[in-house]
């Protein structure tokens, strides 16, 4: 009968320790679209200076 228990903590322990792994992996994806979207609008925001300052260098 405790070895029937036991197998079943263990079970729980795996899923849980499942879930926490793959929570872990949606923070990280997560984080790293964020980055991916904050580098593009500094590119962005770095391309629309630079056109703008060149601009006002030629007037």
């Amino acid at each position: 009968m405790h070895t029937m228990h036991e197998a079943l903590a263990r079970d729980r322990i795996r899923e849980r320790e499942h879930r926490s792994r793959e929570a872990q992996l949606a923070t990280e994806l997560l984080a790293q679209r964020r980055w991916h979207r904050v580098a593009h609008y500094a590119r962005t925001a770095e391309r629309r200076h630079a056109v703008r300052a060149s601009q006002a260098a030629t007037r």
